[in-house]
């Protein structure tokens, strides 16, 4: 079966995969706002769940499974890039390896934990906008994304912290 995807859906995924990569790269920088101390990559993860709601919204559920296993997919290509890099000899002349390599010498479980945390609330966050779009037929788009972003983000944390 050949299956037709829109210049729009195909932004609006590759926008989701970025936005998830970048996020697991800034999660090493610590921020101060407002006198509460985060990770720069909390800034961006959410803005992967809008645009999650936003591809449910549009396209449905079985294309936000496709943006949702895209992201998996180069966020697992990115990591694993990362990790082949970090094992290369480096120069002697060059003096950023050891910056390099705090960069993307992650722990192999905060990676499978980023992952599956990643998989299974991304995967929530589009179920239950989906059903709730069923629900309310259509209308309260902003309720909608709150409560499918809390879902998605509340699996997320509940399995990525224990791990």
């Amino acid at each position: 079966m050949k299956e037709s995807f829109s210049l729009r859906f195909l932004l609006a995924c590759t926008l989701f995969c970025v936005c998830l990569i970048a996020s697991n790269l800034l999660e090493i920088k610590v921020i101060l706002i407002g006198g509460i101390t985060v990770t720069a990559g909390m800034i961006v993860f959410p803005i992967s769940y809008i645009l999650n709601d936003c591809i449910v919204e549009v396209w449905g559920l079985k294309k936000a499974r496709i943006a949702i296993y895209t992201g998996f997919a180069m966020d697992f290509l990115v990591m694993a890039l990362g990790g082949l890099a970090v094992l290369l000899p480096s120069p002697d002349f060059w003096e950023g390896a050891e910056h390099f390599n705090y960069m993307f010498a992650l722990a192999p479980r905060i990676v499978a934990a980023s992952l599956t945390a990643f998989l299974a609330g991304s995967l929530l966050n589009a179920r239950v906008m989906a059903d709730m779009k069923k629900v309310h037929k259509e209308r309260l788009f902003p309720l909608r994304a709150i409560v499918s972003t809390i879902a998605g983000e509340g699996a997320d944390s509940l399995i990525f912290f224990p791990i």
